[in-house]
C-alpha cells in the first residue's frame, strides 16, 4: 500500500473509532498519529513476543494473574469493537494495557474479545473458539488439533479439540448452554488416566456450550479445580483469555520438565496400510484386518480368545467379522519401559515366559 493510501486508511479508522462512542459497540480511540517517516511508523507497530514463564502446578489457577497485562495498540483496541467503558474497565483491572508495541497474541486476543459467532450451531463456535486455542498453542508451543472427521482426520470418538499427544488438554463443544454438563461428561467418558500420565499433576478439560466455558482439572481420582465463565459478559471474556494463558503456561511446564512421553501413534487418528487399519485411543486399540482367508480369520479369533487371561498381554473386548474383514477391539496394556528394580524385572520375565 502506498504511503498516501496508508495515511488515508489510518485516518479513516481513527475517524470511525472516535465517532462511534455514542453507539452500543463503539470504542472511542485517541487519534492515531501518522508520521511521514516510514521507520517511525513501523516502530509504532512493533510486535513483542508473548513468552510468559511456565506455571508451577502447585501454584496453578485458571484465574491466576500475571504481573504484565496483554499489550494492544490503540488500533487493535479499536478493532475489539467494545464499548469505551467496557474496554476501560478491562484496562483498569489489569487485563489489557495500551502500548505502542503489541503482543504477538494480539490478533487472537482481539478476535476473542469480539466474540463473533457465525450462527447458533456447534460448527459456528469454531472460529471464535479457535482464537482461545491459538493462545494456548502460542504460549505452550504445543500442537492443537481440531477434530475434522470428514476430512479424513481424527475419528468420531475423539473430543472436539485436543492439545499434544497423548492429549493433556481435551475440549468438547456443543451448541446450547443447557448441554454444558453433557460436554463435560463426554470429555470424562472419552478420556482415561493412562500410564503415560503417571508423572502429570492433572489433565485439563474444557467444556464449551454456546457462550459458556467450563474449565476443570481432573486426575484418576476425579475432578479438581473448576471455573465457569459466560463470555457474553465482557469481563468473563477477559477472564477466559487469562485462563487460556494459564493453561498454556501449565503445558509449558509439562514440556520443560519432560513429564509426558511422546507417542509413536497419534490418538484417534487412523493408520491405514494395504490390509490393516489401526486406531489407538485412551481406552482401546481398534484393529481391522482385511483381505484375510476365512481360515486365517478363524485362527486369529481363536488366538485372541485364548489370550484373554494372560497377564501383560492385550486382550480382546470384542471380535467381529464384516465384509471379509476381522475387526478386533483390544484393551491397552500400558507402555513399555525399563523395570524399576530387580523384583519388577523378575516379574516381567515370568509374565513374558
Amino acid at each position: 500500500m502506498a504511503s498516501d493510501q496508508l495515511k488515508a486508511f489510518l485516518r479513516d479508522v481513527d475517524r470511525k473509532a472516535s465517532h462511534s462512542s455514542g453507539k452500543p459497540n463503539g470504542l472511542h480511540a485517541e487519534p492515531v498519529t501518522v508520521r511521514a517517516n516510514p521507520r517511525a511508523l513501523h516502530a509504532e507497530q512493533v510486535t513483542v513476543p508473548f513468552n510468559p514463564r511456565a506455571l508451577d502446578p502447585k501454584k496453578f489457577s485458571f484465574g491466576r494473574q500475571r504481573r504484565a497485562a496483554i499489550q494492544l495498540t490503540k488500533y487493535n483496541a479499536a478493532r475489539t469493537q467494545l464499548p469505551k467503558h467496557e474496554f476501560e474497565r478491562l484496562v483498569s483491572k489489569g487485563y489489557i494495557e495500551i502500548s505502542e508495541a503489541q503482543s504477538s497474541i494480539a490478533h487472537d486476543v482481539v478476535g476473542f474479545l469480539r466474540a463473533c459467532k457465525s450462527g447458533d450451531t456447534k460448527d459456528s463456535l469454531h472460529a471464535r473458539d479457535d482464537y482461545f486455542f491459538n493462545i494456548v498453542a502460542a504460549v505452550s508451543h504445543m500442537p492443537v488439533q481440531r477434530n475434522k472427521v470428514l476430512d479424513g482426520g481424527l475419528t468420531a470418538k475423539s473430543p472436539s479439540v485436543i492439545v499434544e499427544q497423548p492429549p493433556c488438554v481435551t475440549a468438547e463443544e456443543v451448541d446450547r448452554q443447557g448441554k454444558l454438563y453433557t460436554a463435560e461428561r463426554k470429555i470424562l467418558s472419552k478420556t482415561a488416566w493412562i500410564p503415560q500420565y503417571s508423572r502429570l499433576p492433572f489433565l485439563i478439560g474444557i467444556a464449551i456450550a454456546g457462550d459458556v466455558f467450563l474449565l476443570f482439572t481432573y486426575t484418576a481420582q476425579g475432578k479438581g479445580q473448576h471455573v465457569e465463565l459466560d463470555i457474553s459478559n465482557v469481563e468473563d471474556r477477559a477472564r477466559c483469555l487469562r485462563a487460556a494463558i494459564n493453561v498454556g503456561r501449565y503445558l509449558k511446564y509439562i514440556a520443560q520438565e519432560r513429564l509426558l512421553p511422546k507417542l509413536e501413534f497419534e490418538f484417534n487418528r487412523p493408520w491405514v496400510t494395504d490390509r490393516r487399519r489401526l486406531v489407538i485411543s485412551w481406552k482401546e486399540v481398534d484393529k481391522t484386518y482385511c483381505g484375510m482367508e476365512r481360515a486365517d480369520r478363524r485362527r486369529l479369533r481363536a488366538f485372541y480368545g485364548e489370550c484373554n487371561d494372560v497377564p501383560y498381554l492385550e486382550r480382546a473386548k470384542s471380535v467381529e467379522e464384516e465384509a471379509g474383514c476381522l475387526r478386533v477391539l483390544l484393551t491397552p496394556v500400558g507402555m513399555q519401559r525399563l523395570p524399576n528394580d530387580v523384583e519388577e524385572a523378575k516379574t516381567g520375565r515370568v509374565a513374558a515366559s
